[in-house]
């Protein structure tokens, strides 16, 4: 476990050679370590090692194929790649959207940016609009935040405004600095506000939830 953190430390500093070093000694101490045999994919990837990282993502497949992560590396790998990993997603995985961010947030915690909006920007592209909840655009417009695209990030937050649909409950912790970015920028954003307090209750921060939700119904007073 002290390999793979390293190994995302040095991924953060964009150290890509000693990041594969670390997660392959990672791997070396634990072989049924997925999560470490995915971050030497994904670190491959990010030093410019796409055959070596292809090739890691097609055994992966073959061992696990319910696993996003190495099927987004390879579909990133192709040309109109995430075309074919949307129909991948939409042909065996149960919750499909909750899956997607899984997915997203997994490259992100290795700093891979660029390739989690590539992700999630082919998903709001490809994927049935009748599947698509706000938490997609919130993701996607963080994610542009952090990767100094605000025009972008502006645009994706207006999209998820007036994008709201019923029994749709963001369920990680990271959600809340996305959420919170989203008021930041919108704070006329009822469904944000909402979506803050569904998340604070499921954390066992019920207090603090009640202040969102009254925000959520001084916003729009005829929601339920």
């Amino acid at each position: 476990l002290g390999r793979d953190l390293a190994g995302r430390a040095y991924m953060k500093l964009g150290e890509y050679d000693n990041a594969v070093s670390a997660f392959k000694d990672a791997v070396a101490g634990n072989m049924q370590d997925v999560l470490a045999q995915n971050h030497v994919m994904l670190a491959l990837y990010a030093s410019g090692d796409k055959d070596s990282a292809l090739k890691i993502a097609n055994k992966r497949i073959d061992k696990n194929p319910t696993d996003l992560v190495p099927r987004a590396i390879a579909a990133l790998l192709k040309s109109k790649g995430m075309d074919g990993f949307v129909k991948d997603v939409n042909s065996f995985a149960g919750e499909k959207e909750f899956e997607v961010l899984e997915t997203s947030l997994f490259l992100t915690d290795v700093s891979l940016f660029p390739e989690a909006i590539q992700l999630l920007d082919n998903w709001i592209k490809y994927s049935s609009q009748a599947d698509q909840s706000s938490l997609p655009h919130y993701y996607l417009a963080y994610f542009y935040h952090l990767f100094q695209q605000e025009e972008k990030a502006v645009e994706q937050l207006k999209i998820a405004s007036n994008n709201n649909i019923d029994f749709v409950f963001p369920s990680r912790r990271e959600a809340l600095p996305i959420l919170k970015y989203a008021l930041g920028k919108n704070p006329s954003d009822a469904f944000a506000f909402t979506h803050v307090g569904n998340l604070l209750t499921n954390l066992g921060r019920v207090d603090e939830a009640v202040l969102y939700w009254q925000d959520a119904t001084e916003i729009t007073s005829s929601s339920s």
